[in-house]
């Protein structure tokens, strides 16, 4: 499961996008509420990763915004067992559809519902303190 660094990196990436795919909100590209002017809350759900080919990263990560909410190992509200969820869903307003998106409220690691799903991440071994000096040499 990705850290919400991890995830926040993947979807940002190097040019520290604001929505994976770009700066700027396109209404359809990607699985979003009311993203092709049909009413989702009626109409819409979760696709297979890919269905929407232009909601991707520059790097080819796909769906990193809308289509499901994706748990992460982050902390909303650590007390009451609450855990972090990012880049919004096909349902939830599309505020929440950015790479900074996050939620958590009530949301415990048995909470189970058709627009939350997770996503696999692999960081790469940063050096350890007493290494990164002899490798800047």
């Amino acid at each position: 499961m990705c850290t919400e660094a991890e995830w926040e990196q993947a979807s940002r990436g190097p040019d520290n996008l604001d929505y994976g795919y770009g700066s700027e909100f396109e209404p359809r590209r990607c699985n979003t509420p009311w993203s092709d002017g049909q009413d989702w809350v009626r109409d819409g759900g979760a696709v297979p990763s890919g269905t929407f080919e232009d909601c991707h990263t520059p790097a080819g990560v796909h769906d990193m915004i809308g289509n499901v909410w994706e748990w992460t190992d982050g902390w909303y509200n650590e007390a009451a067992g609450w855990r972090v969820v990012r880049g919004g869903s096909w349902f939830q307003s599309v505020n929440f559809a950015r790479s900074d998106g996050r939620y958590g409220r009530y949301l415990t690691a048995t909470y189970s519902l058709d627009l939350i799903s997770f996503r696999c991440c692999r960081s790469d071994a940063l050096p350890q303190e007493e290494d990164r000096d002899f490798l800047s040499l």
